[in-house]
């Protein structure tokens, strides 16, 4: 006889989802440390999805071709999420490119202009889905302060505000 999880337990689970993103995460951090995401980024194939495509088909390595179709189902599962976000604010559908781009600026999405650009978004969209996989547990989420870069001070105090 199987035994029957309660609700606490499944919560607990990650879903189909969390565990992909996950790996395409992972898979994505290893292709930039091994240099394997040359061929769809930089300045320009990086700004174009159809050249980043073409690039990593036609002249990239098997690494490299995974490693952007990894890159590829992280941006959908961010504006997946992005329609998720909007769909809990209230919005019945969104109609327009004005809608789209008002809930999807929102969410954290890859930067391909670079392999260390890349490798920064990739940070922040692990600490996003993160927070957002354990907010949707229920389980505490510590928010460390914002770290202030060396070269910016605080307005306010510098200025007395």
């Amino acid at each position: 006889m199987q035994k029957q999880l309660d609700a606490k337990e499944v919560s607990g689970l990650p879903s189909a989802s969390e565990t992909q993103m996950s790996g395409d995460i992972k898979e994505l951090q290893d292709a930039i440390k091994a240099g394997n995401v040359d061929t769809f980024t930089g300045q320009v194939a990086g700004r174009s999805d159809t050249v980043a495509d073409w690039n990593s088909s036609l002249r990239g390595s098997d690494a490299e071709r995974e490693a952007y179709k990894a890159a590829q189902r992280i941006d959908g599962n961010m504006l997946t999420g992005g329609v998720a976000n909007a769909k809990a604010m209230g919005a019945s559908g969104i109609n327009t490119k004005a809608e789209a781009d008002m809930y999807f600026k929102a969410m954290p999405r890859l930067d391909k202009t670079s392999p260390e650009a890349l490798q920064n978004s990739l940070e922040k969209i692990q600490a996003y889905t993160t927070q957002f996989n354990a907010t949707k547990r229920g389980q505490p989420v510590s928010t460390a302060p914002a770290k202030s870069s060396s070269s910016s001070t605080n307005f306010g105090s510098k200025y007395g505000y």
